[in-house]
């Protein structure tokens, strides 16, 4: 599969195609834009690919990978260079989320904006505007940057010295499915070479679909200060359609919601146990010295805070892990199931 970011005219269609594609099949969005801001060209022996949609900032269709034997979304994307042109490719790349089932889903290309601060160097600092978007996008769409190896800045304007930009505008995103069929998948962001664009490889790996552990609800997650304001902002979101379609996609919606919940809070919970206690020792160790530091004394009761949250969380979770055992192995009992039990609630 290659991808190429063009600005080409109708009245040359013919002859870039006779001199880049050759044997392979190709796409664009000349019909969605005069310029022809996408093309997408594919090696018929290893990969089929069907268009379903076309806009202006992105090709929307289906691969199937022969040698993976398996079915994937595939969106390439070219941002456009306004923040407020590129709002409509955030809606619509959450819209398409909506339709992807169980399937898994790859997105890259050029987003033409940064996630944080980090990815961008030199020239005027941007505002949590050129962020904040693809963020939420991200949020909304249950989508994380596929883990990737090379360049962590993608693009430069190839100046010198103090007059030098350089930005991480190209990345790949995956949800959660792709995570789980594609384990072992990476993307690799190449040197620039001509280009003031790095390329970008993603490897798929051996395409093997792991089991997937259903939803679970935790009990320490009701331990989060802001546990129940999650949920209710998340439920009162209208939903057009019937009571039943309202009641399913509410469900669905809390589920991602909960999710990252998890994520953001709980996720290696023994980790932040370890964390938290390590930070209120050290901070009790300061106000040996400084017994009178009403700083000190402010930050020894919000790590001891801290730390008791995060321990009764952890306590919570491993009572749960507990009864999960003890549930399955007298259902495996009864059923004279000589196998072993199946993955805990902890994998």
């Amino acid at each position: 599969m290659a991808v190429l970011e063009t600005k080409v005219g109708n009245d040359s269609l013919s002859r870039v195609n006779g001199n880049i594609w050759k044997e392979w099949e190709n796409a664009n969005n000349n019909d969605s834009h005069p310029n022809g801001r996408i093309w997408v060209g594919w090696n018929k022996d290893t990969i089929s690919f069907n268009v379903i949609e076309k806009n202006p900032q992105f090709i929307h269709g289906e691969a199937w990978l022969v040698e993976e034997n398996s079915l994937i979304a595939l969106t390439i994307v070219y941002g456009y260079n306004q923040p407020m042109e590129r709002r409509r490719l955030w809606k619509e790349i959450e819209r398409l989320s909506n339709g992807m089932g169980n399937k898994p889903w790859l997105i890259m290309g050029d987003f033409n904006a940064i996630r944080g601060p980090s990815e961008k160097i030199g020239g005027v600092s941007w505002g949590d505007t050129y962020s904040d978007d693809l963020n939420k996008c991200c949020e909304e769409a249950n989508l994380d940057d596929l883990r990737y190896m090379g360049n962590q800045l993608t693009w430069s304007n190839c100046s010198e010295g103090h007059r030098r930009i350089a930005c991480k505008l190209d990345r790949a995103l995956v949800n959660e499915q792709w995570k789980d069929v594609f384990e072992e998948s990476f993307a690799m962001f190449l040197n620039h070479s001509i280009s003031d664009h790095s390329p970008c490889i993603v490897t798929c790996g051996s395409g093997v679909r792991r089991r997937r552990v259903p939803f679970k609800f935790y009990n320490m997650w009701v331990t989060h200060e802001n546990f129940l304001n999650i949920v209710r902002e998340s439920w009162q979101e209208e939903v057009d359609g019937s009571p039943m379609y309202k009641l399913i996609s509410k469900l669905k919606r809390l589920k991602k919601v909960l999710r990252r919940l998890n994520k953001e809070g709980f996720w290696r919970i023994s980790e932040k146990v370890e964390e938290a206690k390590g930070r209120l020792e050290d901070v009790q160790h300061r106000l040996q010295s400084s017994p009178l530091s009403e700083d000190l004394a402010k930050e020894e009761k919000v790590w001891l805070e801290n730390y008791k949250n995060l321990s009764e969380a952890e306590e919570s979770l491993a009572r749960q892990k507990a009864k999960q055992l003890v549930f399955m192995e007298n259902s495996l009992d009864g059923l004279g199931a000589a196998s072993q039990p199946p993955r805990s609630l902890w994998e």
